[in-house]
């Protein structure tokens, strides 16, 4: 009978996804034996050239990773030739692919180098009788195969599994086609191939540079203004040696949810204002925009409106993203073992104010937000708030807030603000930290960290805040969030126990004016067991209900970076249930970019020289 795999199609063979697009035999099963071995590698470049409409732009890109028994090292990049690897460059494919393996490859190279490691091992262009590459599978797009680096060796493999690393990676090819494209569009062999200018060594001198997408915005905050305007503020980026060019305007989206967004609001400087009504809840992304496209969106912010002040700040601290916030996927069932997961929408998405905004406008309060980048760039600060809530994610040793963060927080405690701080490994992250981290950790949230860590479910002890509350499950990556890890093991240093582990072990501290939640509260897969952990320290904190006051409706106004007007846009469509809504590039929901790019086709594959050269 038959059976399917139960897996994404995108892990199947290719020969299952191209028949499940309409492909007809001769595409994903070529010789007519079934073997989805041989079929897997011919099917990727026999679709693409019956997925290309004649007259198309378009390109065939291979992404492998390497493999050698005499411990090689680094990247390279092959086009069509005759025989197998043995070193040599005899281009026999598909026009324009040596051209395109040129720009990918120095692209990668130049990328590698000046972003990550200036010593990476580069091996050059070649050739190879690769099947992907085969011209007789595909004659109608330039094609090339990627080795980005060894899988079977250890230094290699960890920056393939580092996902700061991949990002590098895909931009650079990104970047690469697009300078390929560039090159082919002003290639002369005469002055009347050109517009304005004569033709001098095959390319004409009036020819415009390659444009490359932007950067997204590095900071990001929403606060309120009064009288339910909500004033959108962000910083451009630091450009990275291998970035894209800067950004000549913006693009400020919108929504409900945090998830699903409108289509956005042109901006030329950097904040726009919005008119809301009073307590309503509304999230926030930006991207930067130039002649090359768009970029990727930036982490997502949120507010609810209020008359006057919002009295509660969140700070979304969890910006670390590396190998670590991985997971493994036990695919045992198929011989594969428990495989090791670097998705980013699993790591670290951007977008974890939605899961405390959320909570916070349940409980009917007004809430500003900020990227923590946006406290070092002086676009907030922890002052004049009841409540900051300061969530740090996964930290480990890069997720506590830094010393300036730590004296400005101690600052407002100390005022008489009330601080919320939550996160796995937090309290680990401050006792190794510097002096003033460790005695962050004891004196304002009264923790010390114990050998033991800590095991959920996690429940309120009696008599405290929140007493009742009980089962807090974490999330072990599946659950919409990321994986939540092991909680600390914390001990008391003066400090109230407001909940325990499953072994009976504290979970959550108070002291004075600051709480400390050793586990992330947005990896709670209850959302209403979340939300009711929130709404209990918004009335500690006497955070007060959403101020109306005497809004009229608003006045017309624009945009100005300075002293921004309102903008009064459409009632946004209701929230998408199924699924996030795709916009700008067609980069789903989350605040961070994904690990791949927008409309290429890549194909991913182990090498074996048997299955390689169909």
């Amino acid at each position: 009978s038959l059976v399917t795999s139960q897996r994404p199609r995108a892990e199947e063979s290719s020969r299952y996804a191209a028949q499940f697009n309409g492909a007809p035999p001769s595409v994903y099963d070529q010789d007519g034996n079934r073997d989805d071995r041989n079929d897997d590698v011919s099917t990727r470049s026999r679709f693409t050239a019956w997925a290309h409409e004649e007259g198309e732009d378009a390109v065939f890109v291979a992404w492998h990773t390497n493999a050698s028994s005499s411990g090689g090292r680094g990247t390279e990049v092959f086009a069509f030739g005759p025989g197998y690897v043995n070193g040599a460059y005899q281009f026999t494919g598909v026009a324009g692919s040596k051209e395109l393996a040129d720009k990918v490859y120095g692209e990668l190279v130049a990328d590698i180098k000046a972003a990550w490691d200036p010593a990476w091992k580069t091996r050059g262009v070649k050739s190879a009788e690769f099947g992907e590459l085969r011209p007789t599978h595909n004659g109608e797009t330039p094609a090339i195969l990627m080795e980005m680096a060894f899988h079977d060796q250890v230094d290699d493999a960890r920056q393939l599994k580092d996902p700061r690393f991949r990002y590098l990676l895909t931009r650079s090819v990104m970047q690469g086609i697009i300078k390929y494209f560039a090159a082919r569009d002003t290639a002369c062999t005469a002055s009347s191939d050109c517009v304005a200018g004569t033709c001098q060594n095959g390319t004409c001198t009036d020819a415009k540079p390659a444009e490359l997408p932007p950067e997204p915005p590095a900071a990001l905050v929403a606060r309120n203004l009064g009288e339910s305007k909500v004033q959108v503020q962000w910083l451009p980026p630091t450009l990275d040696p291998a970035a894209g060019a800067p950004a000549a305007s913006w693009l400020l989206y919108q929504g409900r949810d945090g998830l699903s967004w409108d289509d956005g609001t042109p901006a030329t400087g950097t904040s726009l204002t919005v008119q809301l009504q009073p307590g309503e809840l509304r999230y926030f992304r930006v991207s930067g925009v130039n002649a090359g496209g768009e970029s990727f969106p930036s982490q997502a912010v949120g507010a609810v409106a209020t008359a006057g002040a919002a009295p509660v700040l969140v700070v979304n601290g969890f910006e670390r993203l590396d190998a670590t916030l991985g997971r493994f996927d036990d695919l045992s069932a198929w011989s594969l073992g428990n495989v090791f997961r670097v998705a980013l929408l699993r790591m670290n998405d951007g977008s974890y104010v939605r899961h405390h905004g959320d909570a916070v406008a349940a409980a009917g309060r007004a809430f500003d937000s900020a990227t923590v980048a946006a406290l070092a760039g002086g676009l907030v600060a922890p002052v004049g708030y009841s409540l900051v809530d300061w969530l740090a994610g996964r930290g480990q040793d890069t997720g506590a807030p830094t010393q300036e963060q730590l004296s400005a927080l101690k600052g407002f405690v100390e005022a008489g603000g009330r601080l919320l701080v939550s996160g796995s490994s937090l309290a680990g992250a401050l006792a190794a930290g510097s002096p003033e981290a460790q005695a962050f950790l004891s004196q304002v949230l009264g923790a010390q960290v114990t050998a033991a860590t800590g095991t959920p479910p996690i429940s309120g002890s009696p008599g405290g805040l929140l007493d009742g509350v009980a089962g807090l499950l974490l999330d072990d990556g599946l659950g919409g969030t990321y994986p939540a890890g092991a909680p600390d093991g914390l001990s008391t240093a003066g400090a109230e126990v407001l909940a325990v582990d499953a072994t009976g072990n504290p979970a959550a501290l108070r002291k004075g004016n600051a709480v400390l939640l050793g586990f992330p509260l947005e990896t709670v897969t209850d959302a209403a067991k979340r939300a009711e952990v929130l709404s209990r320290l918004l009335d500690w904190a006497a955070v007060p209900e959403v101020e109306h006051g005497g809004w009229d409706g608003g006045t017309p106004g624009g945009e100005d970076a300075a002293t921004p007007g309102p903008v009064t846009l459409p009632a946004l469509a209701g929230d998408v249930a199924s699924g996030p809504k795709v916009g700008g590039c067609g980069c789903a929901a989350s605040g961070a970019p994904p690990l791949g790019f927008c409309a290429l086709w890549l194909a991913f594959a182990r090498k074996t020289a048997g299955r390689r050269r169909r």
